[in-house]
């Protein structure tokens, strides 16, 4: 059996190690003390948006961008957390001060990591999106879910207003097209009519009448996109609003300093013990006489008690605490 067998075993290895392991404990201490304290605490700011539905007729709202709002948010999130996005506001906000070594791509990625923009909901009208922020200051955590709460509306409306635009710009070419086609089959007719040639004058009216439907056709969808893309200007149609702004937080949302300081502090002690148990493994030393039995396997003949040779204190209170404490000599009897 090793050196090590019993409680008073550990006392007493605890009591003659213990210069080591104090001082094991108190440098864990310290360092865990101080990488706990250079961690900052987080705070988290909540901005809430939810999609409003279109301020205008069903029928008008039709004429609008013709996917949801809500179909897009994938693609406006990619937008938002470009990396000259996140630089320009980590610049204009002066985050990361103490960190001044970083670019503005670091910046970029660091910011990217504290951000998250979420959404849920059924319907389009229903949908609510949540952008928060966590930064370890209060006010640049509210400051920064705000930014991107307003960059977020702006983007989508100017995203739509991009949609309706590129569509009406599409149906106008087409328009315009259709018009000069008509009027070469109109010119072409026109010269048929001085011939005999009915059968290529029935074809090209054939043709005529099929390019005045599309045009037709055309004028109409260019007309809904003409209205479809002034709803989007005045921002009559669906649209991002606040519904729940961003507040500066009070307490921190993660706070590592304690928990740092807490695990540091039982693991010198663990460390402590573990390098005591170690010292004693390679330098044992026999406490009394079934301590060396059970360590050498050799029963003593006789053993010699410790001579304490300080001073006997007097007093009632000083021989009840020696009647207590004191023990009786093991060993002592022949094999």
């Amino acid at each position: 059996m090793g050196p090590i067998a019993s409680f008073d075993d550990i006392a007493d290895m605890v009591q003659r190690r213990a210069a080591m392991m104090i001082f094991i404990m108190v440098v864990g201490f310290l360092v865990s003390a101080t990488f706990g304290l250079s961690q900052a605490p987080v705070y988290r700011s909540v901005e809430v948006l939810q999609i409003a539905p279109p301020k205008v007729s069903d029928d008008l709202a039709a004429t609008s961008v013709g996917a949801p709002l809500a179909t897009g948010l994938p693609l406006l999130r990619e937008r938002l957390l470009t990396t000259a996005t996140l630089s320009e506001i980590a610049r204009a906000y002066d985050l990361f001060p103490d960190q001044p070594q970083l670019s503005g791509a670091q910046k970029a990625a660091q910011l990217r990591e504290a951000l998250r923009i979420d959404w849920g909901g059924g319907a389009s009208e229903s949908t609510v999106v949540v952008i928060s922020a966590e930064l370890p200051v209060p006010e640049q955590a509210r400051l920064i879910a705000q930014e991107l709460s307003h960059r977020l509306i702006r983007l989508s409306a100017a995203m739509r207003i991009s949609e309706a635009q590129a569509t009406l710009d599409f149906l106008s070419g087409t328009e315009r097209a259709l018009r000069a086609e008509l009027a070469a089959q109109q010119a072409r007719m026109a010269v048929l009519d001085a011939t005999a040639d009915a059968e290529a004058r029935a074809a090209l009216a054939r043709d005529t009448r099929r390019t005045r439907a599309a045009l037709y056709e055309t004028e109409q969808l260019r007309d809904r996109a003409a209205t479809g893309l002034d709803l989007e200007t005045r921002w009559q149609s669906e649209r991002l609003v606040v519904i729940e702004p961003a507040l500066r937080p009070d307490q921190p949302a993660l706070d590592r300093r304690m928990p740092f300081i807490i695990l540091g502090g039982a693991l010198s002690a663990i460390a402590a013990f573990a390098a005591a148990l170690v010292a004693e493994m390679r330098h044992p030393v026999i406490r009394s006489a079934d301590h060396m039995q059970r360590v050498t396997g050799i029963l003593p003949v006789i053993s010699v008690p410790h001579a304490d040779l300080r001073p006997v204190p007097a007093g009632p209170v000083a021989r009840l605490v020696r009647a207590f404490g004191q023990r009786t000599p093991k060993g002592l009897n022949a094999p």
